[in-house]
């Protein structure tokens, strides 16, 4: 039984033993993401590759690497199927989202392995402006498990069958406020809205006293400070993923007309004006 923001997770103990087997066929991480992108269980406990520590960490990329989780954990419960891609760092990871009723439970994910022989380019530039260790990123870059197209394809073909598998025999459950979570999910998959309390109110189908008194009960704020929070964090996403969006740009992209408002806005909750936060992403 694990927890994440108040949600209880309940695993059967075949969770545990389907990924440490994964893991020690084909040294391939394999974790599960509740669906607010927290991880909950490893295969085998394997941290992250010494590749991906030091482009994390001694690269500074860790936030790349954060924001590509979201965005792909994002990709895959939109299309309900699972997404394959290489990251930013140069190694290829899968995401497959885990449904059940209609609900989304979580995200099992796997990764990395490789493909090429070769270190992204830009890679090795932020190695060299940083001093680092070039032959240090070299080795443990080969040690990531190598595999070719054909085996990376029925890799990812075991891995589909494997979640549908624990889908089936509903490995995963989860214990909550299922209004709170209905309601979370629709601000985010509507975030370039402007959505009201007695929106959400009248979508779950209760009053809008109940609707913020549930707020303040589970998260201490009301609806609208944790809307304009939610809509915020998706700006700094936009700022950090997509740098040359202008801010006017991200203003309209999170259903603010007004871009001096949204301004306003951000610098009365972040204590500093977008400008600034995009600089510093940049620097």
């Amino acid at each position: 039984m694990l927890k994440s923001k108040g949600i209880v997770f309940l695993f059967k103990k075949e969770i545990q033993e389907i990924f440490d087997s994964f893991t020690s066929c084909f040294t391939i991480r394999i974790n599960y993401f509740s669906p607010d992108i927290r991880e909950l269980k490893v295969g085998l406990h394997k941290p992250v590759c010494s590749y991906c520590a030091i482009v994390q960490n001694n690269l500074d990329m860790k936030d790349s690497c954060v924001q590509s989780d979201k965005i792909h954990c994002k990709e895959a419960s939109e299309k309900k199927e699972l997404v394959s891609y290489t990251c930013h760092a140069g190694l290829h990871e899968a995401i497959h989202p885990v449904f059940f009723e209609g609900a989304l439970l979580g995200f099992v994910v796997i990764g990395q392995f490789r493909n090429s022989d070769m270190i992204p380019p830009h890679i090795i530039t932020a190695c060299s402006k940083k001093n680092g260790n070039l032959n240090k990123l070299t080795k443990a870059f080969v040690k990531v498990p190598l595999y070719t197209e054909k085996q990376a394809e029925n890799i990812l073909n075991l891995f589909k069958i494997l979640v549908k598998f624990i889908v089936s025999q509903q490995m995963i459950a989860r214990k909550g406020n299922m209004i709170l979570n209905t309601i979370i999910h629709y601000i985010e998959e509507n975030i370039n809205r402007q959505i009201s309390l007695s929106d959400v109110a009248l979508l779950v189908d209760k009053s809008n006293s109940y609707i913020s008194h549930l707020f303040k009960k589970n998260f201490d704020k009301s609806f609208s400070q944790l809307f304009i929070e939610m809509k915020l964090n998706k700006a700094d996403d936009f700022f950090r993923i997509m740098p040359d969006l202008t801010i006017s740009e991200v203003a309209y992209k999170l259903g603010y007309n007004n871009p001096l408002y949204f301004s306003r806005i951000y610098k009365k909750y972040r204590n500093m004006s977008p400008k600034e936060y995009k600089k510093r992403c940049v620097d």
